[in-house]
């Protein structure tokens, strides 16, 4: 088990990606916006003195905030526990089975609450052990696709102190504030959020301080370009992304990059964008109730008639003629917007 604690990485904004073998104008930013969580299944765990939770996932990662007492958590591979106290928090990558007890030889009690996925409001509380509770958590379970390159430079357990959060550059973490914040209606979806800045700030912290410790950057670029543009393109399809663009942005020449693109992804640089951008817009004008208008916008097209020609090209019918035949039931606009009047009946 790879454990990295976060005490130890100090953020700096003036970072940069250069050295001498290669330059990367991208931004951490750009990276990380590719690690963002969608969606979280979360629960309270509520820990009884001796006693101790064994959860069974199909998720590739946990989460486990703190809020009260001290936990003893350990993975599958046999390098020990860490301890937490409250509002510390622990990342567990890489499909982990955690064990969590209040004491270090506590009882094991399995949970396959996190094998499923879960349509709840609330995040609900499940309880191990008799007697009063004198640990509790927040834990949540959600996916990172593995072939991300920027996961793979993760380390494989993440810890973050809160004493070691009283930097200007982090997000100070209160735990009774969050443990309010996770109850009533629309928590579930709160939690996911709260979660994403959680693991976000861990992994902005972590990646830094890899590359601040030497990481080669070029060698992480000669191994990794394809799948860091590829993930870039998809994770700001809006972009104006071109070959020249996108081949300076990696630090390599346009003929390169063209080449390896089309052997990697199967397409042209520019089919592939077209397609990701007309898929999307497509998905988006036959399940969403939206104009064209906003289609293009979140395509990334300037103009309602460029984006227009466009998908007349890719799907053989204009946009509107699109929602027309695939959604009949949006076809109810007033002034090129759409409207919830058609989800709600007649009145």
């Amino acid at each position: 088990m790879h454990v990295a604690d976060f005490s130890r990485v100090r953020l700096s904004s003036a970072y940069s990606f250069n050295n001498n073998r290669a330059l990367m104008r991208l931004s951490l930013s750009d990276l990380l916006q590719s690690l963002r969580i969608a969606r979280i299944d979360a629960a309270f765990l509520d820990i009884a003195d001796n006693s101790g939770a064994h959860l069974r996932a199909n998720r590739r990662a946990f989460i486990h905030l703190c809020l009260e007492g001290a936990a003893w958590i350990e993975g599958d591979s046999a390098a020990g526990s860490i301890r937490l106290a409250k509002g510390d928090y622990y990342i567990q990558l890489g499909n982990e089975t955690p064990r969590i007890r209040a004491e270090q030889n506590a009882s094991l009690r399995q949970s396959d609450f996190f094998r499923e996925s879960h349509a709840l409001d609330t995040p609900p509380v499940l309880r191990f052990g008799t007697g009063p509770r004198v640990l509790r958590l927040l834990t949540g379970a959600f996916h990172l696709t593995t072939v991300n390159p920027i996961i793979r430079a993760l380390p494989r357990s993440i810890v973050v102190r809160q004493a070691d959060l009283a930097g200007a550059e982090y997000l100070v973490i209160d735990a009774d504030n969050i443990a309010q914040a996770a109850m009533g209606p629309g928590a579930a979806t709160f939690m996911t959020s709260t979660f994403d800045i959680l693991f976000m700030q861990a992994a902005r912290a972590q990646i830094t301080g890899l590359l601040r410790s030497g990481l080669d950057v070029a060698s992480a670029v000669d191994r990794f370009r394809i799948p860091i543009a590829l993930t870039l393109v998809h994770s700001y399809p809006d972009r104006d992304w071109t070959l020249e663009k996108l081949a300076a942005e990696l630090g390599i020449s346009r003929s390169t990059f063209a080449a390896e693109f089309h052997k990697v992804a199967g397409l042209p640089f520019l089919q592939y964008i077209t397609r990701l951008r007309m898929t999307r817009a497509g998905d988006m004008l036959r399940w969403q109730p939206v104009s064209v208008a906003d289609a293009a916008y979140y395509a990334g097209y300037k103009s309602v008639a460029a984006f227009t020609r466009a998908f007349r090209n890719f799907y053989g019918m204009t946009p509107a003629a699109y929602q027309r035949a695939q959604a009949p039931f949006l076809d109810n606009s007033v002034g090129g917007h759409m409207h919830w009047s058609p989800f709600l009946g007649a009145n």
